[in-house]
């Protein structure tokens, strides 16, 4: 589940800029909640598995 929290957060991060968008709530706040999704979404990429391809 925690390789999932990466793309789950990035998706997020779109959503909410949508919505800020559409409903005209873009300020600092909104900028500030993206940096920290995106932020915690970079940190979970550590638990993104690697395949291990063999040629």
């Amino acid at each position: 589940m925690k390789s999932a929290l990466t793309s789950i957060r990035c998706f997020a991060v779109g959503i909410l800029n949508l919505f800020a968008y559409l409903f005209h709530f873009v300020n600092v706040f909104t900028l500030l909640f993206s940096i920290a999704l995106l932020l915690v979404g970079a940190y979970f990429t550590k638990y993104i598995p690697i395949s291990k391809k063999v040629h």
